[in-house]
């Protein structure tokens, strides 16, 4: 006779934890048990899975009896990001009964994982042990990983990760998507400028996002905006129009906007545009573009969604030239004095009246799901 000992632990949806012992009647085999399980300082022992481990957290396990360090290996403990079923390489060290996972890379923010431990881990007398399964995610909001810049204008015009301040013309800030955002106004032509380091000048292929809420300014009661609205900017100080151009388009009205990007690659240049923006005026919406290196393409997403994919004129590496600061909240030749030598002020050209929050560059193509999990993160 046989008698198996079941535990299912079931959470939040995350998955299913199962995990058996046998007895027999003739042999009395007394399996060697998981003690502790932690992730950093957040425990993994409990039913809830938590969200709240560091993004730069060991995980510890310690079993009741000690460990064949020859079976702690690659083959047998896994861990998994869960959203692309990505294995995260793992540095795993045994001392007696203790196993030592680190990983080789930072585990993100926001993110979630599963960690398997099977029955190829066994104890030094052979035994193996029994299979174990953890999840959990790590603290904060979803960001990818490859992140070179960050602005989340909380009350204060600097870039996170480098440190570098900008320069303000006339910004405040405002109630925004995260805590505070940047506030600006064709009113008083205000806009901010930053110096780039060579994370966004070397950029090869890219990510760039942001989340904007605009108002609609049209002064000449023409029924669309007054001029060209620029976004997120990286300046050529020698070309009529900059390395990145991102812009609302003349002709946009509060029932359809047209958003456009342009991009130049040395003497090479590609333009995406994307029509026909519903519900873009006086509401959050988030604009991402990345481009490819590897496939030679640009594609633009709006709320997380595919909008257009666009062959660029060139192929392989990008290589901005003559990179001057970035400006936010209007184009390069808008600015006093304008940003670039190639020409001033445009007649057609104005200035974003509203919010712009949570612009982040990234140094890679971000895929399809990981723009689709950050704008779920911060969506309203």
């Amino acid at each position: 006779m046989k008698t198996h000992i079941f535990t299912v632990l079931t959470s939040l949806g995350l998955g299913i934890m199962l995990f058996f012992a046998c007895e027999d009647d003739d042999q009395t085999l007394q399996p060697t048990n998981l003690l502790d399980i932690n992730a950093g300082s957040v425990s993994l022992n409990e039913l809830e899975i938590p969200n709240d481990v560091a993004p730069d957290a060991g995980i510890t396990v310690v079993y009741n009896t000690n460990v064949d360090a020859s079976t702690a290996n690659s083959a047998n403990i896994v861990l998994t990001r869960r959203f692309d079923g990505a294995m995260i390489p793992l540095d795993i060290s045994v001392s007696g009964n203790t196993v030592t996972l680190e990983p080789v890379q930072s585990l993100g923010e926001g993110t979630g994982y599963s960690l398997v431990l099977s029955e190829g881990v066994a104890a030094s007398n052979g035994t193996p042990f029994i299979p174990e399964i953890r999840y959990f995610a790590t603290e904060g909001i979803f960001v990818p990983l490859g992140q070179v810049a960050y602005w989340a204008f909380d009350e204060r015009l600097v870039e996170d990760i480098s440190g570098v301040s900008g320069s303000n013309s006339g910004t405040t800030f405002a109630n925004g998507l995260n805590a505070q955002a940047l506030n600006l106004s064709a009113d008083n032509q205000s806009y901010v400028t930053f110096e780039p380091g060579d994370a966004i000048t070397g950029l090869k292929s890219f990510t760039l996002s942001f989340w904007v809420n605009p108002a609609f300014v049209d002064d000449d009661g023409n029924g669309s905006i007054d001029g060209i609205l620029g976004l997120v900017n990286l300046s050529n100080t020698g070309n009529f129009w900059g390395n990145i151009d991102w812009f609302v388009e003349n002709g946009s009205s509060p029932a359809s906007a047209t958003i456009r990007a342009h991009i130049t690659n040395g003497s090479s240049e590609t333009w995406i545009t994307i029509e026909n923006v519903a519900n873009f005026f006086g509401t959050w919406t988030n604009h991402v573009l990345s481009y490819d290196a590897s496939s030679s393409a640009f594609t633009y997403y709006v709320n997380g969604s595919v909008s257009a994919t666009v062959p660029a004129s060139w192929s392989g590496d990008i290589a901005f030239e003559n990179s001057g600061p970035m400006v936010f909240g209007t184009v390069h030749f808008q600015t006093t004095p304008s940003l670039t030598s190639a020409t001033g002020s445009q007649p057609w050209a104005s200035f974003l009246t509203g919010l712009l929050d949570e612009v982040r560059i990234f140094d890679r193509a971000l895929t399809a799901i990981e723009v689709t999990l950050s704008y779920q993160a911060l969506r309203p």
